[in-house]
């Protein structure tokens, strides 16, 4: 059996609201993107994004196995 490396990412968005006081929609937008990381709300998954590149290991080389690949062999 071939070994192979696969590299994933799943993707997931935050949305939520926030009251902001500013002097126009411009400024208030601003001042949420500034303070984005701080904020919390709802997380849904996109599948939509999800990367999955897997690449084949030569024979030669030796690489760690995961536990999960182990169980399953």
């Amino acid at each position: 059996m071939n070994k192979y490396s696969v590299r994933w990412s799943k993707t997931y968005h935050a949305s939520g609201n926030v009251v902001v006081k500013a002097h126009s929609l411009a400024d208030a937008e601003e001042t949420v993107r500034e303070q984005i990381g701080d904020y919390e709300g709802s997380m849904q998954y996109d599948a939509d994004n999800d990367m999955v590149e897997a690449y084949k290991i030569p024979k030669s080389k030796s690489y760690p196995v995961s536990a999960a690949i182990r169980d399953r062999s």
